[in-house]
C-alpha cells in the first residue's frame, strides 16, 4: 500500500498536481510511545528524492531532445543543399547552363534572395551575362555581392522580372513574406534546376 502511495505521489509531483490529504503519512514524535503528532507529511524523503531525480532527468531529456531535433533539422538542410548543388553540377557537366532558364522565360532583370552558398554561386554564374541582378535580399545586412544593392528589409523593393529564392528549404515561408511586396514570380531555385533537368 505504501509503495503504491509513493508511486502516486511521485507522479502527482512530476505533473505539478496538488497532493490530497489522503496521502498524508503519520509522523511519530516518539516511535516507541506510539504517540502520533498532527503533522502531515505528504511524501517521504525517499519519494522526494525520486521525484527530484525524475524531474531533473525529464528536463535533461527535454533539452537533449530539443538539441537533437535542431541537429536533425540542420542535417536535413545540409543534405538538401548538397543534393541541389550536385544536380546543378550535373547540369553544367552536360553542357547546359542556368542562363538558359532565364533566357527562355524572358527574365532580363532578377533579384536573388539569400546570399549564402547557393546565392553567391548563382550570382557568380550570372555575372557578366545579359541577365541583370538588380539587387539581392538577405536579412543579414552585412552580406553583399560585388557592390550590388542588398536589402535586409523588404518594405520597398524595386520592380524586377522574377525573384529567385536560394534558401530552398524555407521557400514557402519566404514566398508568403514577399508575395505582397513584389509583383513578379517568386521562384525557388530548386524549381529552376528541375526545369532545366527536363531538357537533359
Amino acid at each position: 500500500m505504501a509503495e503504491s502511495f509513493e508511486k502516486e505521489i511521485i507522479i502527482k509531483k512530476l505533473k505539478g498536481e496538488r497532493i490530497e490529504d489522503k496521502y498524508a503519512l503519520p509522523v511519530y514524535e516518539n516511535p516507541t510511545s506510539g504517540y502520533m503528532s498532527d503533522t502531515k507529511v505528504y511524501y517521504s524523503a525517499y519519494s522526494e528524492n525520486i521525484a527530484s531525480f525524475l524531474w531533473t532527468l525529464d528536463q535533461e531529456l527535454y533539452h537533449r531532445t530539443d538539441e537533437l531535433r535542431k541537429q536533425a533539422e540542420f542535417g536535413r538542410k545540409c543534405l538538401t543543399l548538397f543534393k541541389l548543388m550536385n544536380r546543378w553540377m550535373a547540369i553544367n557537366q552536360r553542357g547546359k547552363s542556368i542562363l538558359e532558364y532565364f533566357e527562355k522565360k524572358g527574365y532580363k532583370k532578377i533579384a536573388v534572395y539569400g546570399l549564402h552558398y547557393v546565392g553567391e554561386r548563382l550570382c557568380d554564374e550570372l555575372r557578366d551575362t545579359d541577365i541583370q541582378i538588380a539587387y539581392t535580399m538577405d536579412k543579414n545586412k552585412d552580406r553583399g555581392y560585388y557592390g550590388i544593392k542588398n536589402y535586409a528589409k523588404f518594405n520597398k523593393l524595386p520592380s524586377v522580372d522574377a525573384v529567385i529564392v536560394t534558401p530552398v528549404t524555407f521557400y514557402a515561408e519566404i514566398k508568403d513574406e514577399l508575395q505582397d511586396k513584389v509583383k513578379c514570380p517568386i521562384i525557388s531555385f530548386d524549381a529552376v534546376i528541375s526545369e532545366i533537368e527536363k531538357e537533359l
